[in-house]
């Protein structure tokens, strides 16, 4: 931003340094201390409005400023940063994927082994049911499953 200030107000003091040799006043008139005198017009642009932009890609960095480098390296590891984020994601969601796909099929096998469960379950309770009436039908003087003779 500020490279941008400074580049403003080195094209005004241009024009307004050279706005002599423009007109045909030769270089004499430029550099005497003294400013052209000029209309309003003469100092605009078709438009009346300039459109100063800082930062981004249209500023120019001086290959050798601190600050450039700077920003440079802030850049490039926000780039990375990015790429890595998205990896990461990607990584996350393809695990989420795998994650539902073994839920399902351990939920399937959950209640698959539930229904088995409550078969064997029904089939204990008619085992001990038949057995406590084999052993009351044989309950006698000797006891529940004592020897014959």
């Amino acid at each position: 931003m500020q490279l941008t200030g400074f580049l403003l107000i080195l094209h005004y003091f241009i024009l307004l340094n050279f706005e002599g040799v423009m007109d045909g006043h030769g270089s004499s008139f430029v550099g005497k201390g003294q400013l052209p005198t000029t209309t309003s017009e003469q100092n605009t642009m078709p438009g009346g409005t300039y459109n100063i932009i800082s930062g981004g890609q249209n500023e120019v960095d001086a290959p050798n400023d601190p600050e450039a480098q700077r920003r440079a390296r802030n850049r490039n590891y926000s780039k990375t940063y990015r790429l890595k984020k998205q990896d990461h994601m990607l990584k996350l969601e393809d695990q989420v994927k795998t994650l539902n796909e073994t839920l399902s099929i351990t939920s399937s096998e959950l209640q698959y082994f539930k229904e088995v469960q409550s078969n064997l379950e029904i089939e204990t309770n008619s085992l001990m049911n038949t057995l406590a009436q084999i052993s009351s039908s044989f309950d006698g003087d000797e006891g529940p499953f004592s020897p014959s003779r």
